[in-house]
């Protein structure tokens, strides 16, 4: 005969109450920080109408309202226009010509362009001198770049005893502005 089984749960979730909670408290603290981005969009909002209808009022007075930015903001936006500039510099040439000239027992730890002055420093690591002194070549025979130096190198023990130079290499590119 057979005997009354018990039913069987499956849950593949793999989740208990605790983790449902954590996760009902997170949702309702998301809830509340969009309510709350919501309540000061608003506020914003309202104070926008609100100067503006002030701005309305003083020109039906017939006071003059400038809607043009003082002298301290124009130098201000002109300041802002150069700091864009700069972050816009079109990279990828600069990157391409690096990338073609890298040698397979060479790796590049860090970048530190100077775009005002077209000066990049780069460190890395190899696993011998001359695979440095093979992508410095390599680096000059770039068009791009100019005045191409290692600056300096040293050797020395690392965890793993991969890549014991240490290096940082100097180049002048021009960027497009």
């Amino acid at each position: 005969m057979l005997s009354a089984m018990s039913p069987l749960r499956l849950d593949f979730s793999g989740s208990d109450s605790r983790v449902r909670l954590k996760s009902a408290l997170f949702a309702g603290l998301a809830v509340l920080m969009v309510g709350a981005a919501l309540f000061q969009y608003r506020m914003v909002l309202t104070e926008i109408h609100a100067v503006e209808s002030d701005m309305e009022a003083l020109a039906g007075q017939g006071v003059k309202v400038s809607r043009q930015p003082a002298t301290e903001d124009a130098e201000a936006i002109a300041a802002l226009g150069k700091v864009g500039a700069r972050l816009s510099v079109p990279w990828q040439p600069l990157l391409d010509a690096i990338a073609v000239s890298v040698v397979n027992q060479v790796v590049l730890l860090s970048f530190q362009p100077n775009v005002v002055r077209g000066e990049l420093t780069m460190t890395g690591a190899a696993t011998k001198i001359p695979a440095v002194l093979e992508f410095v070549e390599r680096l000059r025979a770039q068009p791009s770049l100019k005045e191409v130096y290692l600056k300096n190198h040293e050797t020395g023990m690392t965890e793993n005893g991969r890549f014991p130079v240490h290096f940082t290499i100097t180049l002048k590119w021009k960027p497009q502005l």
